[in-house]
């Protein structure tokens, strides 16, 4: 049966528990900016097949990585040319994920790519952001649901969907939205939007159009 963690006020104990569960390759859920997530070290084949498993998720459908700053997105991501990286910096923070090619020298688990890209997301939630500023690598970013179902909209339905599965369910008082993240791939001087959430269609247009 998974622990449920008020983040709404963190301490170090607490930040410690969700480390320390994140570093025995166990799954967490967790709130976002959008919809609730499902999260496990990125780094960590065994617990991304663990997730996939919970998830009844195809390998052929890669998850996205959740990074806590976009210094940090960087780090990762050092092939990014400038259209590329004034998108990062102008989307992200923010309801949006961003499908980027991957650098030869960074190597996530298959579970994260995909023909040469990987999704990511920076989120607006300090609580969490803190926590994953702590973290000594960034976590997985998955709607919270098996395959086929809707995503869970809060802590009774994610315990109906992963009660076993999961170790821990981080909880806040903030205000969920119901749609999640507005998905974009960027090529090298072009996007394509590949699935309209949060954030509206029109809206990502303008934006990315004032950086040409």
């Amino acid at each position: 049966m998974a622990d449920v963690i008020d983040i709404t006020k963190l301490d170090q104990k607490k930040i410690d528990k969700i480390c320390q569960t994140l570093d025995k390759g166990q799954i967490i859920a967790y709130p976002t900016d959008t919809i609730y997530g499902l999260g496990v070290n990125a780094m960590d084949t065994e617990a991304a097949t663990k997730l996939f498993q919970a998830k009844r998720r195809s390998k052929e459908n890669p998850v996205s990585i959740l990074f806590p700053s976009i210094g940090e997105l960087k780090q990762y991501f050092p092939n990014l040319n400038s259209f590329q990286q004034k998108c990062v910096e102008r989307l992200l923070p923010g309801a949006v994920t961003l499908i980027l090619p991957l650098s030869p020298r960074t190597q996530f688990p298959a579970y994260f790519q995909k023909e040469g890209y990987t999704g990511v997301r920076i989120i607006e939630h300090p609580s969490l952001n803190k926590i994953l500023d702590k973290y000594k690598v960034p976590i997985s970013t998955t709607s919270v649901n098996p395959h086929n179902q809707p995503p869970a909209q809060n802590i009774d339905e994610i315990k109906s969907y992963f009660e076993e599965e999961l170790s821990l369910i981080l909880k806040d008082k903030r205000p969920k939205q119901s749609k999640p993240s507005t998905i974009i791939k960027l090529a090298d001087t072009s996007y394509k939007l590949l699935r309209e959430g949060s954030i509206p269609a029109r809206k990502i247009e303008r934006t990315i159009s004032e950086l040409k």
